[in-house]
């Protein structure tokens, strides 16, 4: 019965002994010359197929992912993994977002100095969802936080834990993390921010076939695993998350308090804050003060985000110059 029900186990067995006492004996009943030519030629394979194998990864990688590693974030080293003072967004070049900036600076307080809520038994914020329309200043405002609250700034874009790999982008989660534990343990707190989060925390769903699905449900698994570890380890760590789309796209367990704790929506700038812009980039050219209405300029550019009216003014700029 037992070689009925392990008779494949067996032969493979067999055969690996085989070939392992094989060349034993085949050696063996070889010369002494022969014997040692044998030993000291293959005595170099391992080395060689080490050597091969270690090519064979650095030009894979080099020619088709620029030489950056399968599980690792390009954005976690050089400019990308930044301290607060290399982000340089002072809290007054915030523009046209003012209930927006209020809420925020709420979190930025706490960052300064977590005593204040927990003086009376509160817990941290340890998310931010920053929802609007393009344009509207959720990257500026993510990066005006992090120079307030004076801590580690990691940006990264939600693509880019979507590879054709498996398993990549649960890596890629695992990796961000690290690097933000790391950093919080050095700075007393770090700052994520993941831009275009639906891109990474869409609703999970059945997979129908060739394990795509089945691999982004297991990185979203993986963020919400790290997220809801942030307050059982006890780390400063904030996370970020900026998206144009509505909320519902997110998955459910992302927006639960404990993850995404506070959403702010930045819309898109009203009449006094669209002077403000006007004013403010404006300023960054050589224009003539008496001659611009400002008010004339905010009332004919209803529905303008801010990046819309900073590429007015710079058309205007281009005009001049061309003229």
């Amino acid at each position: 019965m037992f070689f009925i029900v392990h008779w494949v186990k067996v032969a493979i067995g067999l055969v690996l002994l085989f070939s392992i006492l094989w060349p034993f004996y085949a050696i063996g009943r070889l010369d002494s010359y022969q014997r040692d030519y044998i030993m000291a030629f293959t005595s170099l394979t391992p080395m060689q197929s080490i050597l091969a194998a270690v090519a064979f990864v650095f030009l894979y990688q080099y020619f088709l992912f620029g030489g950056r590693g399968f599980g690792n974030l390009t954005t976690l080293t050089g400019d990308a993994m930044s301290a607060a003072s290399k982000v340089k967004v002072p809290w007054s070049d915030v523009i046209g977002m003012d209930e927006a900036k209020q809420e925020a600076w709420e979190m930025v307080e706490l960052l300064r100095d977590h005593a204040k809520v927990q003086a009376i038994g509160g817990k941290v914020l340890r998310g931010l969802l920053l929802m609007g329309p393009p344009g509207c200043g959720k990257t500026y405002l993510a990066k005006a936080i992090a120079t307030e609250s004076g801590l580690p700034f990691l940006s990264v874009s939600g693509a880019e834990f979507n590879v054709v790999f498996m398993g990549t982008g649960g890596s890629r989660v695992r990796s961000l993390f690290k690097r933000a534990r790391l950093l919080a343990e050095m700075h007393g707190g770090c700052l994520v921010f993941i831009d275009e989060i639906d891109a990474v925390g869409r609703s999970r769903t059945a997979d129908m076939g060739f394990g795509a699905q089945t691999d982004f449900n297991n990185t979203v698994n993986q963020l919400l695993i790290e997220m809801d570890g942030l307050q059982t380890q006890g780390s400063n760590i904030v996370v970020i998350g900026a998206m144009n789309q509505a909320e519902s796209v997110l998955d459910e367990a992302l927006l639960r308090p404990g993850r995404f704790d506070r959403k702010l929506y930045v819309d898109l700038p009203g009449l006094e804050d669209r002077e403000k812009l006007f004013q403010f980039y404006l300023g960054k050219v050589k224009a003539d003060p008496s001659s611009v209405d400002m008010k004339r300029l905010a009332r004919r550019s209803v529905w303008k985000s801010p990046a819309d009216i900073q590429n007015i003014v710079q058309e205007a700029a281009l005009i001049a110059t061309r003229n």
